[in-house]
């Protein structure tokens, strides 16, 4: 259940584009070598993972400035995409 505080927050969020989405993963040291950004802005157009690609950085070391040090959107892209298997 979310608190009040929770929910004031969250409608306090701007709904970027993909375009943004890829800036903001860049202004946080994420690197777009491996995967480019035209396609990473359409995988996150095509799949709606931003959300679930931000859970994922978190398991990335940062520098002391709070960036990330040698991560490509290509690793987050691969990670976001493995299907759990259903038995």
């Amino acid at each position: 259940m979310r608190s009040a505080s929770n929910v004031s927050a969250s409608k306090n969020r701007i709904a970027l584009n993909t375009k943004e989405q890829c800036d903001l993963l860049e202004s946080h040291g994420v690197e777009f070598k491996l995967c480019s950004k035209a396609e990473a802005e359409s995988f996150l157009r095509n799949n709606t993972y931003f959300f679930k690609i931000k859970a994922f950085d978190k398991n990335f070391k940062r520098d002391q400035q709070g960036n990330y040090s040698k991560l490509d959107f290509a690793y987050l892209k691969d990670i976001g995409s493995v299907r759990p298997r259903l038995t």
